[in-house]
């Protein structure tokens, strides 16, 4: 079977160009599909980088809040140590008023015995002589 050059173009040509046809169309749809998730790439690169922005400054305020309480604790750990130098001050000044206070205690009886004595040789001084004048006259 001869084909004649109408028959053989229209028929090679037409099925070419339908099936370029719908390979452009699939291209297209392709290309649209690609620039959509092109586009839903950028959306969410840009959603991204505001979640990163964000995340940037919540850790540099918690870097300035860990910054004050550092100072913070510092300052206080300074004030403990300047209480705990006056507390060992005052400890060893009641120990020294402890061992003054101990001391007169001591000094205190001490005088309270020699008090009793001196009373007593008192007593038996002034008896003494009572006596004497007493048995002279007896």
């Amino acid at each position: 079977m001869e084909l004649t050059g109408s028959a053989r173009g229209s028929s090679l040509v037409r099925p070419f160009i339908r099936h370029l046809l719908s390979g452009l169309e699939a291209l297209l749809v392709f290309c649209a599909a690609r620039g959509h998730a092109a586009s839903q790439w950028e959306t969410d690169a840009k959603r991204l980088r505001c979640e990163l922005r964000a995340s940037k400054d919540s850790v540099t305020n918690i870097e300035a809040d860990l910054e004050r309480a550092n100072r913070n604790s510092d300052a206080a750990c300074a004030e403990l140590k300047s209480a705990r130098e006056v507390l060992s001050q005052a400890q060893e000044r009641l120990e020294s008023l402890q061992k003054a206070l101990e001391e007169l205690q001591g000094r205190e009886a001490e005088a309270a015995n020699r008090l009793k004595l001196g009373e007593a040789e008192l007593t038996s001084t002034l008896l003494f002589p009572r006596y004497m004048l007493i048995l002279p006259f007896t």
